[in-house]
């Protein structure tokens, strides 16, 4: 078994400690996923730079190009936000079928299901009470898989958006899930 335990980000922590999302320490917690941000250092990639799975069994330091770590899943005990709930992580792929292979091969996490939109095809694996979504589109921009993005969720998506405000987030929109809303936090914010 393997749980999703921390994503590893190098970031302005000023732009999310602004959007309200980063305590102290340097660390967001949405449900029981960490994100720990770290501040951007010259001639290093910003973003999300590297994953870290509980699990039994600890595979390949990369997956597929991703740099991954492992904790023991029998000492793991993840802290858990009242205030926010992980859904997902993305990851850009130039074939779902490599990448969710390396998955499955190196987590053990079966792939789920594909769906195909356009010429859009994602991919998804559950983690514990993550998914992973590997989406594989022809405008893949780098020569192996990257994490692009993640999706938490909130109690009140009108109050977190008015809180933060329009310089940090976009206007709520439907999301592709029936009866849910999505918004997005501006690039520009870091």
């Amino acid at each position: 078994m393997s749980v999703l335990a921390e994503l590893q980000l190098t970031a302005s922590a000023d732009a999310w400690r602004a959007a309200g999302l980063l305590d102290e320490s340097g660390v967001a917690l949405f449900g029981s996923v960490a994100v720990r941000v770290r501040p951007p250092e010259p001639g290093r990639p910003s973003g999300l730079t590297g994953w870290t799975f509980a699990t039994d069994e600890p595979g390949p330091h990369d997956i597929d190009g991703i740099h991954t770590s492992y904790l023991d899943l029998s000492t793991f005990g993840p802290q858990r936000s009242g205030l926010y709930g992980f859904d997902h992580v993305v990851v850009m792929t130039d074939s779902i079928d490599r990448t969710c292979s390396a998955i499955h091969g190196a987590l053990g996490l079966p792939l789920k299901r594909i769906r195909e939109a356009g010429s859009v095809r994602q991919g998804f694996h559950r983690a514990g009470d993550a998914i992973i979504e590997v989406v594989e589109t022809a405008q893949h921009p780098e020569p192996h898989p990257f994490l692009w993005g993640l999706v938490f969720t909130v109690a009140d998506l009108d109050e977190w958006c008015r809180r933060v405000g329009p310089d940090v987030v976009g206007a709520v929109r439907p999301a592709v899930q029936p009866g849910r809303r999505i918004t997005s936090i501006h690039t520009h914010t870091g």
